[in-house]
């Protein structure tokens, strides 16, 4: 039962990162488009 827990835990802060990942390369693809207009 722990290591199921502890396998989640892990899913769940990866997805965390991977969405942070993509919020920030989506802010900076705006950015980019942006300055480019």
């Amino acid at each position: 039962m722990k290591m199921i827990k502890r396998i989640i835990n892990r899913l769940s802060l990866a997805s965390e990162l991977v969405e942070k990942f993509f919020d920030w390369k989506f802010d900076k693809n705006q950015f980019l488009s942006h300055e480019g207009k």
